[in-house]
């Protein structure tokens, strides 16, 4: 067995260590060995469940000396291992490259580690965490829950309280009415398939003055990709077969609901609050914004300006979605748009302001850097989605 320095590993976007394995039994073809990882010693070296979400990938041997080089970086086959956050290892079996001292070798470079007798290998393993998968639940960028549309009631036996925010006077309309929300039952929606990271405010609390999400899905065929997902595809009527439509979910005024598509083209929510809702062109960067009109007259803007919209890359995997026509390359749009004006029905206006976070990832497909936003906070660190002018 050949250990890696943290270099290399780090070199190649790596969070855990590196491995080669060869036999050691004089047969140059490749073999299999179960193998044991004691991870204890870096178990706590990050924060979000990390060492729950330890596993194990094969990358080409190239890819401890040549990362740079996509071909040495891309695709990694995920190799299936048994994770044990208790005892703190991980067991797989895995495949081990040929002895080098075999009889009858021929001398030459083996896949790049220095010059050594050419025999069959099985590349490098790396110990990695995903961002799904775990006891914990998922770490991907979105945390909608399906808890969102629920009621909650006495009958459930569930505790509620809502704290109101100071907001700062206004010479004319109404304040926001912004408040922080607990409820008791909201780990209910926690599951291993939902992001079950607290907010700002704590496990059970929320803030959040509203929003629009669009919700992806895990790809077939590139299980480390996200891929467009189309509800219609799903209903069994033959009349809504738009492969370029999603599920879009909205959250606002303490409400959360399902929003879709008419066969005449009109939004309309799931469940019926009584609101209208129009998805309109344009945007800082044409993506398009939404706009909801409740009861009273009040215009909800969501995702106009970029801070306000957050965004990541995509695979279009099917006939008709967007981005289909580049597949296997990844196109990039919008995951949420975040509230970020209120225009009362006497042509009041409050604006909120957004700050993104951002963050990286490397394309199994291509070894390609991307970026995306994994989420974002107000210019106030007390009010971490939005804050008012």
């Amino acid at each position: 067995m050949r250990s890696f320095d943290r270099a290399t590993s780090v070199a190649l976007g790596n969070a855990g260590p590196l491995y080669a394995l060869d036999r050691a039994d004089g047969s140059a073809a490749a073999g299999a060995v179960q193998v044991v990882v004691d991870y204890a010693d870096f178990a706590q070296a990050y924060g979000g469940s990390f060492a729950d979400r330890l596993t194990l990938v094969r990358l080409p041997g190239c890819a401890a000396t040549t990362p740079e080089v996509p071909e040495c970086s891309a695709d990694p086959v995920w190799v299936s291992a048994t994770n044990d956050p208790y005892a703190k290892t991980l067991t797989a079996v895995v495949e081990v490259g040929g002895d080098a001292t075999a009889a009858g070798s021929r001398t030459g470079v083996f896949e790049g580690f220095g010059p050594e007798s050419a025999v069959e290998s099985t590349g490098v393993y790396a110990l990695a965490s995903s961002a799904s998968g775990g006891s914990t639940g998922s770490y991907t960028a979105t945390d909608l829950k399906p808890s969102g549309s629920w009621q909650v009631g006495e009958s459930a036996g569930s505790f509620t309280y809502s704290y109101p925010l100071p907001e700062p006077p206004l010479p004319y309309g109404q304040t926001l009415g912004l408040e922080l929300s607990y409820s008791s039952s909201v780990v209910d929606g926690m599951t291993h398939g939902t992001n079950n990271q607290s907010g700002p405010a704590g496990l059970g609390w929320s803030y959040s003055p509203g929003y629009v999400e669009r919700t992806y899905k895990p790809c077939r065929t590139h299980r480390t990709e996200m891929c467009w997902e189309s509800p219609d595809g799903e209903d069994g009527e033959s009349a809504t077969n738009d492969a370029g439509a999603s599920h879009i979910t909205i959250s606002l005024q303490g409400q959360s609901t399902q929003i879709v598509k008419t066969t005449a083209g009109v939004w309309k929510p799931v469940d019926d609050f009584g609101w209208r809702v129009e998805f309109l062109a344009g945007g800082a960067e044409d993506d398009g914004y939404w706009k909801v009109w409740t009861q009273d007259g009040t215009e909800y803007r969501f995702g106009f300006v970029r801070d306000s919209v957050w965004k990541m890359s995509f695979l279009g995997d099917e006939a008709g979605e967007p981005c289909y026509d580049v597949y296997p390359a990844s196109c990039r749009d919008p995951w949420r748009w975040n509230l970020d004006r209120v225009r009362d029905a006497n042509e009041n206006e409050t604006y909120l302001h957004w700050t993104r976070e951002t963050n990286h990832y490397k394309r199994a497909l291509s070894g390609s850097i991307l970026e995306y936003d994994r989420g974002g906070y107000g210019l106030d660190p007390f009010r971490r989605t939005g804050s008012m002018s």
